[in-house]
């Protein structure tokens, strides 16, 4: 006995060694911040241009806020006589002449000294400015990929510290007043109903020649300057492409032939494309927005020094707007005016105009400049046929129709650029789909149970797409279960409270410290919800009419309401596959590992795009790859990614640059990823990434079956399924 005693292993200690070990080496651990607490010290004057710090991580608006709160308590605490040596202490008035147009088109470069500004790019970036939960973060991730995107064609920004501020009215003309009898003496006429816009903008400049970056592109290929708006979708009126189209017609001088070249990246979502669209169309037919029929052609010749309708088209050519139609005549290519003066062609002749003429041509000029300005889509996802305002017309057809009624005085239509920067959500659907179709055995009845989110166009898209995808698979039936954004009920309120973002919970509301326990149905929360659908659909799994559970889809755009509903069903239904829509890098945190393992995501673009080596040439002489990343480390999300892809765009001046950019992107936005989450990664599967992977990445799969060695090609992959194991993977 005592021999047999004196071999035993010591299985417990081993055990400890080994959790030891695994969790000091195989776990990966929070870095270290070391940097200590620093108090505020007394900081230098302002710039009076750049008002606000603002780091370039950070979100403008939030910025914006903080400098609003300190400028006015400073200056409540001032006495009289230092309010007026602090230029942040200004009257409303006194503001809003240092924040106008005027003042900051005179303070751009101009490289030439013409007084033209064909030099300079204006960037109008779209971001949601409402203050619900996740707003801040979203604003904070497109500002980071635009920058990064900017950067990586070679523009750095004037300060990375500072951003300033410009205002804007942009009430409806239509919902201004009639202007008020001017005062004895007084030289214009005030308007009631002003709305004013503070929009924070930055600047950016070509940056130096290094001696690494070899021989730059000739100058006419480059922007001497890009200016960066952020415009808070949110804050715009309810004719919101009315304001927009007030904000670029007060902003740039289109009495110039030569005009800055604008790009517009946005809308934020596909809900807010519907509104733009309807706008555009409610504003086509408004009388005060159509221009005028008069000819104008004299004058342009007068002002713009040309002789023939030919020659101003190709001069407005020349002159920074890539978007011109081949066939509209010079009168399309003028922008509206209304009894022009030989001064300035474009701007209303009378002496103390009323606020809603003034307001008018404003619309009309910006409505003008759109439709000549490069439209990149970046977060909308729907497809043309999931926008009712469309009415059965491609987009680019309805735009072109609708500008033309709003820049062409005969209302012929125009050639709108148009473009997508992320693939839509019909497109991503078809790739799950086939994934689905492989996961999901043929020869019995299977339920596909959909839980999406009520209140918002994407998810209700996503559900009519995957239904309309798999009508074909007559053994598959669809289950939808509802839920409202937001099931953790926090508010921005609350989310500031705890650094975990929650707020009190249900549990918390009950009484009970204990983390099992379980939700009280009594709280803004929906988790109770959440629980007793779990319950009731494991209930019906494999019952008499329902069939067994084969597939289970998460369709929503809150990536935490997203975590939620897999914590709530992922123990439940651990042999069910789920499935969900956009890659995001939450996914792959070990907070959230141990229910989102095996979680297939399809998506538009990937977080990282492939690195290329740098080379002369690529094979055979060709011309190398265009390396997308450009050392931008992989983004947080796929919406990251299509705003970085669009800023890159954006900065191109020269079409050649442009048609360059549009080949490196083609193939993922034709082929949407499929990704399922591993132990550690997120592993391709099908689509761009899975063809674009590196050559070391070929994981195995359960068993002996490589999918990377047997991944069936795309136009056979939905019929050939005998290489997929229909087994969990075990990445």
């Amino acid at each position: 006995m005592s021999d047999q005693s004196s071999t035993n292993i010591p299985w417990a200690g081993i055990a400890v060694i080994v959790a030891l070990i695994s969790s000091t080496y195989l776990v990966p651990h929070a870095f270290q911040q070391l940097r200590p607490p620093e108090k505020e010290r007394a900081q230098p004057p302002p710039e009076v241009d750049l008002e606000v710090d603002a780091r370039l991580w950070e979100d403008p608006f939030f910025a914006l806020r903080r400098f609003e709160t300190e400028r006015s308590d400073r200056c409540a605490k001032q006495p009289a006589a230092q309010k007026k040596d602090d230029p942040n202490c200004e009257s409303a008035e006194q503001l809003k002449v240092r924040r106008g147009a005027d003042r900051f088109m005179k303070s751009l470069k101009d490289k030439n000294h013409d007084g033209l500004y064909d030099e300079v790019l204006i960037i109008a970036a779209l971001v949601p400015g409402n203050p619900f939960v996740g707003a801040e973060e979203s604003r904070r991730r497109t500002r980071y990929a635009t920058l990064a995107g900017l950067q990586a064609k070679g523009y750095v920004p004037e300060n990375a510290e500072r951003i300033g501020l410009l205002q804007f009215d942009i009430a409806d003309p239509a919902d201004l007043d009639k202007p008020k009898p001017a005062a004895a003496g007084a030289s214009d006429i005030q308007a009631s109903g002003e709305r004013n816009l503070i929009v924070p903008y930055e600047v950016l400049t070509e940056r130096p020649l290094l001696r690494a970056d070899g021989v730059r592109s000739p100058r006419r290929e480059r922007y001497s300057q890009i200016v960066l708006l952020w415009i808070d979708e949110a804050a715009l009126p309810q004719a919101k492409l009315t304001a927009l189209a007030r904000i670029f017609g007060n902003l740039l001088p289109t009495h110039q032939c030569k005009l800055p070249h604008l790009v517009m990246i946005g809308p934020s979502s596909s809900d807010n494309l519907r509104v733009g669209l309807a706008d555009l169309n409610r504003a086509s037919k408004t009388d005060y927005l159509v221009p005028p029929r008069e000819g104008d052609h004299a004058e342009r010749e007068k002002h713009c020094g040309v002789t023939t309708e030919a020659d101003f088209e190709a001069k407005l050519k020349k002159g920074g707007s890539s978007v011109v139609s081949a066939s509209a005549s010079a009168s399309a290519a003028a922008p509206p005016q209304a009894q022009a003066s030989s001064a300035a062609p474009f701007a209303i002749s009378e002496t103390h105009p009323s606020a809603r003429a003034k307001a008018a041509q404003e619309a009309r000029n910006g409505y003008w400049l759109m439709s000549r300005a490069d439209l990149l889509d970046s977060l909308s996802t729907a497809a043309d046929h999931q926008l009712e305002e469309l009415n059965g017309q491609q987009i680019d057809k309805f735009l072109n129709q609708r500008f033309g009624q709003l820049a062409d005085p005969d209302g012929r239509a125009v050639d709108v650029h148009f473009k997508r920067m992320i693939a839509t959500d019909a497109d991503v659907l078809a790739q799950v789909v086939t994934e689905l179709e492989l996961r999901l055995p043929g020869e019995a009845n299977r339920r596909v149970v959909l839980v999406a989110e009520r209140d918002s166009l994407y998810a209700q898209a996503l559900v009519r797409e995957l239904r309309h995808g798999l009508k074909k698979k007559t053994t598959i039936r669809f289950e939808q279960v509802y839920f409202y954004r937001g099931l953790d009920g926090v508010t921005t309120r609350e989310g500031a409270e705890k650094p975990g973002g929650g707020a009190q919970s249900s549990a918390s509301a009950k009484g009970s410290d204990s983390p099992s326990a379980i939700e009280w149905p009594e709280s803004r929360d929906q988790l109770d919800y959440l629980r007793r659908m779990a319950a009731s659909l494991k209930d019906s799994d494999g019952s008499a009419g329902g069939g067994r559970i084969g597939a289970i889809g998460i369709l929503a755009n809150d990536v935490h309401d997203k975590l939620l509903v897999l914590q709530a069903l992922h123990d439940t239904f651990p042999d069910k596959v789920f499935f969900t829509t956009d890659m995001d890098a939450r996914y792959l945190h070990p907070a959230t590992l141990a229910f989102t393992r095996n979680l297939v995501v399809g998506t538009s673009l990937p977080l990282e795009f492939p690195r290329v080596v740098p080379a002369a040439t690529g094979a055979g002489g060709e011309k190398p790859k265009l390396a997308l990343q450009g050392g931008t480390p992989p983004l947080r999300d796929v919406y990251q990614s299509a705003s970085y892809i669009a800023a890159r765009r954006a900065a191109c001046r020269d079409q050649g640059c442009r048609d360059e950019e549009d080949a490196a992107t083609k193939e993922a936005l034709d082929n949407p990823s499929i990704y399922e989450i591993g132990r550690s990664r997120a592993v391709p599967l099908s689509g761009y990434a899975f063809t674009n992977r590196p050559a070391e990445s070929n994981a195995s799969r359960t068993g002996s079956v490589t999918r990377a060695a047997s991944m069936p090609s795309k136009a056979t992959s939905s019929t050939s399924g005998a290489w997929w194991s229909r087994t969990k993977c075990s990445l």
